[in-house]
Parts: structure tokens; sequence; C-alpha cells
């Protein structure tokens, strides 16, 4: 299984801790125990020792209701505002066209 490698391990522990806590879960091990996840491993991500797959990566976004793209790159994945704006404007004008 392909490892992730895009950011340094410290920045997508430090995001998957703060979603973690935005989540509700006060304690790593409330997560898992919850989630029925490994701790050792769990701790291991979330203090950046090791590596995350992209299997625990896709995971731990489902259960925290989080991004994959935000977790692993700390990018929004979603379309700039005004990029949704013009898009809008666009089908407006081909709907009132017909």
């Amino acid at each position: 299984m392909p490892r992730v490698n895009k950011q340094p391990r410290q920045a997508i522990a430090l995001r998957l801790k703060t979603a973690r806590e935005k989540a509700g879960y006060l304690s790593p091990e409330d997560f898992c125990e919850k989630n029925k996840l490994r701790l050792a491993t769990y701790l291991n991500h979330e203090k950046g020792k090791h590596t995350i797959k992209m299997s625990y990566a896709t995971r731990y976004a489902k259960l925290l209701s989080i991004s994959f793209h935000w977790l692993i790159l700390g990018e929004n994945q979603s379309r700039p505002s005004w990029q949704n704006q013009s898009t809008a404007k666009k089908t407006d004008m081909i709907s009132n066209a017909a």
C-alpha cells in the first residue's frame, strides 16, 4: 500500500489532532475506542512518529468528517466562492436562453 509523503509528518499529525478535537473527541483513547481503532497506531500518526498510509488517512478523514485532501496536503479542495458564482451565472444564462 502506498504511503502518503506529500507533507512532513508533523504537519499532518497536527491537522489530525486538530480534526479529532474539533470532532468532539477529548482524547486519542476516546476516538480509538469509539471507532475500533488500534490506539498505538493512531498515536504514532497523531504524534507524527510514523508516515500515514493512504488507507489510514482515508479512514481518519471519513471518521472525522474532514477532507482527505485537507488532512494530507492542508489545502481546501473546494472551489473559491467567486468560481462557484461565475459558474452559476453561466448556468442561469443558458437556462434563460432556452
